[in-house]
Formats: C-alpha cells, structure tokens, sequence
C-alpha cells in the first residue's frame, strides 16, 4: 500500500507502573507520494535506517535500556514474514499488497553491553522484485486482510513482547443499497398512479 504505519509496541502499558513490562518500539509511516523517505521513529538502540522506493529497512537493538522485558521475555531468534492482502472489494482485487519480514538474532554483548538485534523489512507492491520477494516467502507463510485499521500482527511474527502493529491506508468500497422487492413495489405502485391522474388531467 501506499501509506503504511508499521508499530512495534507493548499492547498493555509501558512500563511506567509497576508491574507491567515495557518494551522497544518503532513506527513507520510510508508516503503516499512515493517520493516522501518514510518516517520512522524509534526507541531502539543504534538505530539505522535505509529507505528505498516504496520500502523501507530499520536495523536497531533492543537492550536492558528500553526493555524491560528482555531478561525475561526475548524475542525468540529467527526470520518470519506475514502478507498483507486486499480484500475481494479492493478495484484491483485481492492480492498480496504489502508483507513485512521480522529478523531477530541472538543475545550477543560487545562493548555498549547485552543486546538483541532486530531487523524490519516493510516492502509494498511498487518496489523493485516486490513478486519474486513474494513469491521466494517460506511455505505456510501467513496472510491476512487488509481493514485500514490497526491490526495487530505479533502472533503471526512470533514477535512476543515487541508487539507489531499494521496499519494501511486501504479505504473499503462503500456498499450501494440494493432496494428490496417491497421498495420498488412501492414505488412502481405509485409511478402508476402518477401516471394514471395525468392521463385523467388530460381527458377532462
């Protein structure tokens, strides 16, 4: 899609009373121009980001610092992707529009200390070997319909605590009311009587 917001985010609070858990975040907001570098903001740590044509890449590392969690709820290590479709309403038809790839790796340490790095790839339809990137996603990936409102995606990306949210710019197609048989008696009914006082108008 042509403007997309991507958050990663705690689902509950963030932390600032006890006892809940907080966790690194991130929002990315795609311009509907295409020209416009996407907006990305953030809390995780040696944050880079590398936009592209109708795509965007955000690397960081989530930490003790802006996690809580990280302790005692890692995000497991790995690759998964979800697809985002059209719904059958949308004027081009359903089909893959966008999908966004969630990379995590190991616990590691280096001189800043502990630290998990993640990667985010947001990819949509226009960008360069969008199909063959589609086409090259693991069996079994999963998918699910665009509502243009936030969607909630962590489970689908294994992501646990760092919560990912979707959210497009997909406008359903307003529905046109069909009238029903009762309706249209109705209304034949009284085009006949209109017609019928004319014709008697005329006669007299």
């Amino acid at each position: 899609m042509k403007h997309i917001v991507l958050a990663a985010a705690l689902a509950s609070c963030v932390g600032l009373v006890p006892g809940f858990a907080q966790a690194a975040s991130i929002t990315i907001i795609e311009d509907a121009s295409e020209i416009v570098t996407p907006a990305v903001t953030s809390d995780l740590a040696m944050l880079v980001i590398t936009p592209n044509f109708d795509q965007v890449t955000v690397t960081g590392r989530i930490t003790p610092n802006n996690s809580t969690t990280f302790f005692t709820n890692p995000v497991t290590p790995g690759t998964r992707s979800v697809v985002l479709t059209e719904p059958p309403g949308d004027p081009f038809g359903s089909r893959t529009s966008d999908f966004v790839t969630l990379i995590v790796g190991q616990i590691s340490e280096d001189s800043t200390g502990l630290f998990q790095p993640i990667r985010i790839d947001l990819v949509s339809d226009l960008a360069a070997g969008f199909d063959a990137a589609v086409a090259g996603l693991p069996a079994g990936t999963p998918a699910i319909l665009e509502t243009g409102g936030s969607q909630v995606v962590s489970t689908q990306l294994n992501s646990g605590s760092f919560a990912i949210t979707v959210q497009s710019d997909f406008t359903p197609v307003p529905e046109i009311p069909v009238p029903e048989p009762t309706s249209l008696l109705l209304v034949g009914a009284g085009v006949l009587g209109v017609t019928l006082l004319a014709r008697q108008n005329r006669g007299a």
